[in-house]
């Protein structure tokens, strides 16, 4: 023997060792969604601000430059209202957003 473990013996341990056991969604790879109850009070002022552009008829280029931020960072903040939300289209998180009250009024 070399005084390493069989390869046999090493995937096993690799299965067993630090594993920590998954839900469901985890498992799958999604992340859980916030629930849709969420008061949208939740968003962050960045997110507000995101939201006011996108209510007022900017598209996501529009918003990163009024706000000076990069493209990403907008889908990003988008992503993350979409999903406090509960919605999955842009028209429905500015229903919630609107409907909410949140939107400051230029």
């Amino acid at each position: 023997m070399t005084g390493r473990p069989s390869s046999r013996m090493a995937s096993q341990d690799r299965q067993t060792v630090g594993v920590i056991p998954m839900r469901g969604h985890e498992a799958a790879g999604a992340r859980p969604a916030w629930p849709a109850s969420m008061p949208a009070e939740r968003l962050t002022s960045r997110e507000r601000q995101v939201m006011d552009c996108v209510a007022s008829g900017l598209t996501d280029r529009g918003v990163a430059a009024q706000l000076g931020l990069s493209h990403n960072t907008v889908k990003f903040h988008l992503k993350n209202v979409y999903a406090k939300f509960g919605v999955a289209q842009r028209a429905k998180a500015i229903e919630k957003h609107v409907g909410a009250g949140l939107r400051e009024q230029p």
